[in-house]
């Protein structure tokens, strides 16, 4: 039963990347997933809205999982290099191989004031990205204010190159913004020092 669950939501969440969330209907989601109808109103009572929340939370799992298994090291700058090599391999792979994931910045914007189901799933979406590297900078000591500033710069600047290289389809956004977020480390280390 629950492939019907995982197959819906990765349906649906292609379907949303590739024609927007608003054009995007339940009957389209019910035919290419080839699951059955009743399944689907089964596990999801509350229809497409409820099906693009539940693929929020989702992300929110792969992401966190993606994230803990990309800094594992004591050099937080080492783990963000690797961290820009996986996404922008992940990237590729789903672009090469015609696959695509659901832009969790675009879904956010799309149903700005007319999903508050959808947008409760972003904010908690943004909220454990933020909060992840909140807390792995202060596993780094860095104090907790610095650590809260740094935290919301990097996931704002990878989020902003992730839709970037959603419209650009190029990896270039994400390439040039590891310099900039290396430079935060590099100016809050001279802030510290002086």
């Amino acid at each position: 039963m629950k492939d019907i669950k995982r197959v819906t939501i990765e349906t649906a969440s292609r379907l949303f990347h590739a024609q927007g969330y608003h054009a995007t209907g339940l009957r389209q989601i019910i035919k290419e997933s080839g699951c059955p109808q009743g399944s689907i109103y089964h596990y999801f009572p509350n229809g497409k809205e409820q099906i693009a929340a539940e693929g929020v939370y989702h992300r929110i799992d792969e992401v966190l999982y993606f994230l803990n298994n990309s800094f594992q090291s004591d050099d937080i700058l080492s783990d963000l290099t690797k961290l820009f090599e996986h996404i922008t391999e992940y990237h590729h792979q789903y672009v090469d191989s015609g696959s695509t994931m659901t832009s969790i910045g675009l879904m956010t914007l799309e149903t700005i004031g007319s999903s508050e189901l959808i947008q409760e799933a972003c904010k908690k979406y943004y909220e454990s990205v933020d909060l992840f590297f909140e807390t792995l900078l202060i596993r780094h000591d860095y104090d907790a204010a610095e650590a809260t500033r740094l935290a919301t710069s990097i996931v704002a600047l990878i989020q902003g190159a992730f839709l970037l290289t959603h419209t650009s389809q190029s990896t270039q956004p994400l390439i040039d913004i590891q310099a900039s977020i290396f430079n935060l480390f590099e100016d809050n280390d001279a802030a510290t020092k002086s």
